[in-house]
């Protein structure tokens, strides 16, 4: 980056801060505050702090006539940035060249929110200023992107995943950034799911900076797509590993270093996640981490489809749904080895006595047999439209709700995906003489 419009930014945020600081006690906004309380809930309490959103607008004519001398330098020196530029992945741009005034304005924003205050901070933007210098000269942009974690608990405070990813406990400043604006009397909140979530998920990555397309517009925001199926196998691997009604947010972009370019968030990261809990105890840390690695790893379409069937099934309302979902996961991995004369008959029959195999005592066994064919008549029922919400429904040697029995369905699905994944790559429950040594008792 040339010395001349680098050294204009440094003048320009010096030349703003005093006239920023001063408009702060005049802009402030009622912002919620949360506390967790020791019994696990959250206390709100409304208070006054200043934002910086006003305060730049307050100031609007000032800061563009302080940052003239920069914004024509930077143009001069850098003939590039005299037009739309973004992120090659992300798919959207900024026009840097219709409004370089934004930089000077980014750059002040950061500030705030890197010190809480519009004072004399020389180190502080001597640092932000470097920062821009490196987005000038290097061609990528590095990033962390984040997205909350719907009804999580856990007894760590963070988590490590494959491909990078973890699960962590958010800051008490993320807290009240993500929880606290109160929004104008009138306005829907931000939707941040329901109730106060401190976990998320987050990863980072570099993009290229890039011009727009020939054409025009934004071109198709790959790497948001890439992000998004990641953080997807997340919730796959949580929803697989255990019970529970977890979901994300929005995806949200962070550069790690000052960038003045617009980065919007991505939309919901996952399907709609019902009120629910979702909770992981200490002893279970590690077991979920080998999952995990597992179905980031795992490629079978059968083993696919009875995990995504399993993730489903745990968000769904109805129990017909859910039941529906389960058994349909379980069908893809106890028939997947039958050929196209198999399938035409006997399916039931083979369903429940591949379930079966899976335990260990002939008691077990036929337990497990009867279970699996009760289930698989519900959801033959369930797909013929069959009344069964009032009814109490046999299951195996028990008398159950459907909702009890959705439950158990979700729970068979999980057993059965806890005993292949391991073995997903050589998809065993794809070969009809596994099966048939398994009548047996054969290895």
């Amino acid at each position: 980056m040339h010395e001349e419009p680098k050294a204009l930014l440094r003048r320009a945020i010096l030349d703003c801060l005093p006239i920023l600081q001063r408009l702060v006690p005049r802009c402030v906004v009622p912002h919620q505050v949360w506390r967790k309380t020791q019994d696990g809930g959250w206390l709100g309490q409304v208070v006054m702090r200043p934002d910086p959103d006003q305060v730049l607008a307050a100031a609007g004519k000032v800061v563009d006539t302080l940052g003239g001398p920069f914004a024509e330098s930077f143009l001069r020196h850098h003939p590039d940035y005299n037009g739309r530029v973004g992120l090659e992945g992300l798919g959207y741009y900024s026009d840097l060249g219709h409004d370089v005034n934004r930089i000077l304005r980014a750059a002040l924003y950061d500030l705030w929110h890197r010190q809480g205050t519009f004072g004399l901070l020389e180190a502080a933007i001597e640092s932000l200023v470097d920062e821009f210098e490196a987005f000038v000269d290097k061609p990528t942009v590095p990033f962390v992107f984040r997205s909350v974690l719907v009804n999580f608990e856990a007894a760590a405070d963070s988590i490590d995943l494959p491909a990078g990813l973890r699960i962590r406990r958010m800051s008490d400043q993320e807290m009240a950034t993500l929880y606290g604006p109160v929004p104008p009397f009138g306005m829907l909140p931000r939707p941040t799911g329901l109730g106060i979530h401190e976990f998320c998920i987050e990863g980072e990555a570099e993009q290229l900076k890039a011009l727009p397309p020939a054409g025009g517009g934004n071109q198709p925001a790959r790497d948001r797509g890439r992000v998004r199926a990641s953080l997807d196998r997340v919730i796959l691997a949580l929803r697989t590993f255990k019970e529970g009604r977890v979901g994300c947010d929005y995806i949200r972009f962070h550069p790690l270093r000052f960038c003045p370019l617009l980065i919007p968030s991505a939309g919901f990261g996952d399907l709609y996640a019902p009120p629910g809990n979702y909770s992981l105890r200490t002893d279970e840390l590690y077991a979920l981490g080998e999952h995990a690695r597992l179905v980031f790893a795992m490629s079978d379409p059968s083993m696919e489809i009875a995990c995504s069937r399993l993730a489903d099934a745990e968000t769904r309302l109805k129990p017909q749904d859910q039941l529906f979902d389960a058994v349909v996961g379980m069908e893809a991995l106890l028939l997947a080895g039958l050929g196209q004369d198999a399938r035409r008959g006997e399916l039931r029959f083979r369903f429940s006595l591949h379930y079966s195999i899976l335990f260990d005592t002939p008691e077990e066994r036929y337990k497990a047999y009867c279970v699996a064919k009760h289930l698989y008549d519900l959801r033959s029922m369930v797909v013929h439209g069959a009344a069964l919400q009032e009814k109490t429904l046999r299951l195996g040697n028990e008398e159950l709700t459907l909702a009890e029995a959705a439950q158990r369905a979700c729970g068979a699905l999980r057993h059965l995906v806890h005993h292949f994944l391991p073995t997903e790559k050589q998809a065993p429950y794809k070969r009809s003489d596994f099966w048939e040594r398994a009548y047996f008792g054969l290895p």
